[in-house]
């Protein structure tokens, strides 16, 4: 652990006072009391940060205006405006979203001047080649927690909001909400919660535009899960990108929310998911095909827990291909088998057999999408039959009927593979017979794959 004398304290000011200034007051605050010294932390603890500074044109100043948090999020490139408003003033504004000098921005102001700007992250990951970067709250002590172990994040938890508090347009990054209650609070405007702390948060009634990014909003206490709890609300719009997540709902709508991580996990209670978007992160290291296939598998049994078999067979079928592709890699997504196989002839005979289950799941993958892909069944079939149909044209044993007549082999291997066998046709080589009853039997078998695919509705997942 890092020795205490390295640690960047936050100012200590009672989050009641704080919640009480109106917005405009309360990031006016920051940027005076609390920004500084994150940027110069930034600046002592990342490496090459001032050399990116300086390669991309970014001072204190912009940092602590725009807020630090805005530039240490892994995306190719943000922009920094010059606008015109309405009433002809200039400001600088910096998003995600790109648009031309000239271009009217938010269907208001006019764009006068663009900078591109790549954000830190990115920045370092190219000039260094290293996609490992850590940018997290990763330390606790007591209520005390730490960005990178030694930037103790502004605390503003352990309060309760509530009879229409208005919580938006407030910069809530690097602050620690652990413990915040939120009840029937208002919010229109994307609240920013990006490298916090939000331990066993609570919120009762409608919220929506929550952004989460690098943010915890749970951790294992006394051995009991201290998690996010939704009660009696509809909870729209919300993003969720390299968060941890432990979700606890009820009587809840969680209506279109996008989640991009490894981590999370939701018990619900009379609550519906409706247009959710749930996607694994990418990966970088083969542990993470263990990981995302863990993830795809909770997803699934969500949607089925609440009926929704469409959306849980989607996440049936990534959760396959992950296990499948972890095969490849068993030593690391596998560990508690390996460290029970001491003998280096048992772990070799543990590494041929996760390297059967690859080619036996890539075999169902081909085959049908492990039931979720019933139509390559029939796209499999449909080449079977050509193929046959070949051998009983040009195979110098077949039948004078279907030998250079492809017309009619294609036919004999039709109601061959369909098991209707007419009789019209028929092969008179022992070898070819041999064949038509191989085409049979495959026909069979993926007929019957095939009718077990389409009615995979009622599988329980």
């Amino acid at each position: 652990m890092t020795e205490t004398t390295n640690i960047v304290h936050a100012p200590k000011v009672d989050a009641r006072h704080l919640w009480q200034m109106n917005e405009k007051d309360f990031n006016d605050w920051r940027k005076e009391h609390d920004y500084p010294r994150i940027v110069s932390f930034l600046k002592r603890k990342l490496p090459e940060f001032e050399i990116w500074m300086d390669d991309q044109k970014v001072s204190d100043d912009l940092l602590i205006k725009h807020s630090p948090s805005t530039f240490l999020k892994e995306q190719s490139c943000i922009y920094l405006y010059n606008v015109l408003d309405n009433d002809k003033k200039e400001k600088d504004i910096i998003s995600e979203l790109k648009y031309a000098v000239n271009e009217t921005f938010f269907h208001q102001d006019s764009v006068k001047q663009k900078k591109d700007i790549i954000p830190y992250p990115v920045w370092y990951s190219r000039k260094t080649k290293n996609h490992f970067l850590e940018l997290s709250v990763n330390m606790r002590q007591g209520r005390n927690h730490f960005f990178l172990y030694e930037l103790e994040l502004l605390d503003l938890g352990n309060c309760h909001l509530a009879n229409m508090f208005i919580v938006g347009n407030r910069h809530l990054d690097f602050v620690n909400i652990s413990n915040l209650r939120l009840t029937n609070c208002i919010n229109d405007t994307p609240i920013k919660l990006w490298f916090c702390s939000a331990v066993n948060m609570t919120i009762e009634g409608d919220f929506a535009f929550v952004d989460g990014y690098n943010t915890s909003f749970y951790e294992v206490f006394n051995q009991k899960y201290q998690n996010l709890k939704l009660i009696n609300g509809s909870f729209q719009r919300w993003s969720f990108n390299n968060c941890k997540v432990n979700l606890s709902a009820s009587n809840a709508i969680l209506h279109r929310w996008d989640f991009t991580g490894w981590d999370f996990n939701a018990t619900i209670s009379n609550t519906d998911i409706a247009d959710c978007h749930f996607k694994s992160s990418s990966i970088n290291y083969p542990i993470g095909y263990g990981r995302a296939r863990d993830f795809h598998s909770h997803i699934k049994r969500l949607y089925s827990q609440i009926g929704k078999k469409k959306e849980a067979s989607h996440h049936y079928y990534y959760e396959k291909n992950y296990e499948r592709k972890s095969f490849l890699y068993a030593k690391a997504n596998y560990q508690n088998q390996y460290h029970r196989n001491k003998g280096k002839g048992a772990k070799m005979v543990l590494r041929l057999t996760y390297l059967i289950k690859y080619i036996y799941s890539s075999f169902l993958n081909l085959l049908w999408g492990y039931g979720e892909r019933p139509a390559r069944v029939f796209v499999i079939s449909i080449t079977s039959i050509f193929i046959f149909a070949l051998c009983y044209c040009y195979l110098p044993s077949a039948s004078p009927t279907t030998q250079y007549h492809f017309a009619n082999a294609l036919y004999y291997s039709l109601v061959t593979f369909t098991t209707l066998g007419y009789g019209d046709i028929s092969q008179t080589n022992q070898y070819l017979r041999l064949l038509s009853g191989l085409e049979a039997l495959l026909g069979m078998t993926f007929w019957g794959i095939l009718i077990a695919g389409f009615t995979s509705n009622a599988k329980d997942y």
